[in-house]
């Protein structure tokens, strides 16, 4: 499909999808990603789980292509449903989501969209409090087969 697009001469419409923007390594790659793109191949949107996202001043034309879907708690389920009604409203054919809520979030809401191209790319393995872990690394296998490898 994507190949279909990109002949037609359609821009391609391209989903980063990131926990915030904030200062650090994953964060500055997101930002740096969506800048290089090719825009007169690909339109490209960032969607972060969080409002504060200090690095939106590095990202062009931040105020049409950045969007701000804050999760409201840790474990936020309506957000998968609010994502998944942004991605389609923007006809997303590629979702590509970076850190592990962001991915948790990028794959059920990729898949209930009906993205075709679902990348995960975390960069920020899982760890911290065993508690953290015991919750992260089962729902992180289960959903490894949610999204294209």
């Amino acid at each position: 499909m994507l190949n279909r697009i990109a002949h037609t001469g359609h821009r391609i419409n391209v989903v980063l999808l990131t926990s915030s923007l904030e200062r650090g390594g994953a964060e500055r790659q997101v930002v740096e990603l969506a800048n290089a793109i090719d825009p007169g191949m690909f339109n490209v949107r960032v969607i972060t789980l969080s409002t504060n996202n200090p690095l939106a001043s590095d990202l062009r034309d931040a105020s049409d292509r950045l969007i701000a879907l804050p999760k409201r708690y840790t474990y936020d389920l309506p957000l998968i449903l609010r994502t998944a009604r942004v991605l389609s409203k923007l006809d997303a054919a590629i979702v590509h989501s970076f850190m592990f809520d962001a991915e948790i979030v990028g794959r059920l809401a990729g898949r209930l969209a009906r993205v075709p191209a679902v990348i995960c790319s975390n960069r920020c393995p899982l760890s911290g409090p065993r508690q953290v872990q015991a919750v992260g690394l089962p729902c992180d296998r289960f959903m490894f087969r949610h999204h294209d490898r």
